[in-house]
């Protein structure tokens, strides 16, 4: 699946970079609050200046095909203007 402009590796900056000194884990709220609660709480992570990371765990190939065919529509969306994703936050 392609999203947007391929970019090459050697485009990507290096620099700045900033060192981690520690990383802790920690869970956001987002199953059985209502959607607007979940955006809420992910948001208050992003404002901390925290990072967040998605992940999904599906328990069969089955479940990731399935998973796939649903995206696969989200890739035809043009991914060149990344604002859009700051929408609001």
């Amino acid at each position: 699946m392609v999203m947007g402009n391929a970019t090459s590796c050697s485009s990507i900056a290096t620099s700045p970079n900033y060192g981690i000194d520690s990383i802790v884990a920690g869970v956001i709220e987002t199953q059985d609050v209502g959607q607007a609660q979940a955006t809420a709480n992910i948001k208050n992570v992003l404002h901390q200046n925290k990072p967040v990371w998605f992940g999904w765990v599906l328990p069969t190939q089955t479940a990731w095909d399935n998973f796939q065919n649903m995206l696969i529509p989200l890739a035809q969306v043009d991914c060149s203007d990344t604002l859009i994703l700051c929408h609001d936050l």
